[in-house]
Parts: C-alpha cells; structure tokens; sequence
C-alpha cells in the first residue's frame, strides 16, 4: 500500500539522518580524541607528536570548509609550540598560517596584524633565530601584496 511505502520512506530517511548524525558525530569524537591526545603530547614534552596532530587537525577543518577554525588554530599551535621554546615547530605553524593567508588571498586587517603580533611577540620571547626571521619574511611577503603597500603593511 501507499502508506506501507510511505512509512517506510520516513523511516528510511530518518535512517540516513539518524546514520548522518552517527557519521558527523564519529567524526566530532575523533577530532576531540585528537584534540585530548593533542593537549597530553604538550603536557608531556611529546611536541613532534603534538605537531603532527596540530597538522592533521587543520588538515581537517580546511577540508571540511572550516577555514576560520582552521587558521585559529594555526595560529594557537604556533603561540604554544613558542611558548615551550619550541622555535622549529612554532615556526612551522606560523608560516603554514600565512600560506594559508597567501592561498586565499587573505587581506591585511586588524585581525591579521594582531595575530602577527602575538607570533611575533612569542617568538621574541622564546628567543629569536634563523626561524624568527623566517617567519617575518613569510608574513612580510604576504603583506607586501595583502595591504597593498610596497614596503607591506604596518
């Protein structure tokens, strides 16, 4: 009957949301178990591992459309690796962030210029060297062509 089949269409639709919801939520778990695993590897020294999940982790939100997400924690990964003196792996992070900027045409703002400030100022507290200075160069060249000034921006 047409209502048998009715039913059964609701049902099998609300099956496909129900195994949608199931799949979106899987996938929010294992984002969390990253993040949780993710939060142990700095606690406990483990920075490659921590860097890698920093990657896998905004590999994932870019290609899920959360770009945003994704830059902020770029840009949170990048601070803590400077904060633990780990000047290679913040280093890593700040300039993947401004390819990112450079990959999507990002303009210079004050969300921008404030996020680079605060990279900046990590590293000049963890100590500067050969990873500082490319970091600046990075952020300078992406400025240059973001703010519109020759000389970059601010």
């Amino acid at each position: 009957s047409s209502r048998a089949g009715a039913m059964a269409a609701r049902r099998d639709g609300a099956g496909g949301r129900r195994a949608g919801g199931a799949a979106a939520r899987a996938a929010r778990d294992g984002a969390s178990n990253v993040q949780e695993k993710l939060k142990a590897s700095v606690a406990g020294g483990d920075f490659y591992s921590a860097l890698q999940m920093y990657k896998t982790l905004y590999s994932r939100k870019n290609a899920r459309g959360r770009h945003a997400e994704a830059e902020a924690l770029l840009s949170e990964g990048a601070l803590v690796m400077l904060e633990h003196g780990q000047l290679a792996a913040g280093c890593e992070l700040a300039t993947l962030l401004v390819s990112r900027w450079v990959e999507r045409n990002a303009p210079a703002s004050d969300a921008t210029a404030t996020t680079l400030g605060r990279i900046n100022d990590a590293f000049v507290a963890a100590g500067t060297g050969k990873e500082h200075a490319s970091f600046l160069l990075a952020a300078i060249k992406w400025s240059k062509h973001a703010g519109g000034l020759p000389g970059g921006d601010r």
